[in-house]
């Protein structure tokens, strides 16, 4: 619940950021956050909610790294490699009749491409929209009761969202190479499950752990990362 008011709060911070610089207009073009041929390199950190009573207790953590070329003033694209994993390690399982381990491990591996569009970009400031597809695997395994079950797909995420990017600088107004890049993005999965099983026992097709699995989630991303642009 925590999380989510959180989350919820970013959005609409987010959301009011985008709102208010759409009003300005782009001046100085050595100022610009992005300008056309700039090529930048990030990696970051961010938090990921599943909206699926799958992913209920598995707690998985965004570690992404993209490489982005600017097409223009306006607009971006960009090759993303996107590892979420799953990090729950509570050693017992809190029901009221079992004691037994209940880790959750495992995790996803994304690849894939985005695009951004700026609507404001100046000042070392640039705040865009972004959407985006990702080619996935899942490897989702957990301890319940003591029993190991391990979940094995691949399928496919699409993704939206906003995020304001901060180029550093100096007390005189330049720009340096370096950013910040702050992000927030609706994802929507579906994974096609090739595997199930229990204790190292493969399960029959006919379980409903084959079912395919679709569902919604929230990534909120922080990146660190460097620009390369030509003088």
């Amino acid at each position: 619940m925590i999380t989510k008011q959180i989350l919820t709060k970013l959005t609409c911070f987010l959301l009011l950021v985008l709102t208010s610089n759409a009003a300005f207009s782009e001046e100085d073009e050595k100022d610009f956050g992005m300008q056309k041929g700039d090529f930048s390199i990030s990696i970051g950190g961010g938090k990921n909610v599943f909206f699926d009573d799958e992913f209920d207790l598995v707690a998985p953590y965004l570690v992404p790294g993209a490489l982005n070329f600017a097409l223009t003033n306006k607009l971006e694209i960009g090759l993303e490699y996107a590892p979420t994993f799953f990090a729950d390690r509570n050693n017992v399982n809190f029901g009221a009749t079992s004691a037994a381990k209940n880790h959750q491990f495992g995790g996803i591996q994304a690849f894939g491409g985005d695009l951004k569009y700026a609507v404001y970009n100046d000042y070392g400031v640039m705040a865009y929209f972004s959407g985006g597809g990702k080619y996935a695997s899942l490897d989702k395994n957990q301890y319940n009761e003591g029993e190991l079950q391990e979940l094995d797909g691949t399928g496919r995420i699409i993704s939206i969202g906003a995020g304001v990017r901060y180029q550093l600088g100096d007390e005189d107004g330049d720009v340096f190479p370096w950013f910040f890049d702050l992000g927030i993005f609706y994802t929507r999965s579906h994974y096609a499950i090739s595997s199930y099983k229990t204790d190292g026992n493969l399960q029959p097709t006919t379980d409903s752990h084959y079912q395919d699995l679709n569902f919604g989630g929230l990534d909120v991303v922080l990146r660190f990362g460097y620009r390369f642009r030509k003088k």
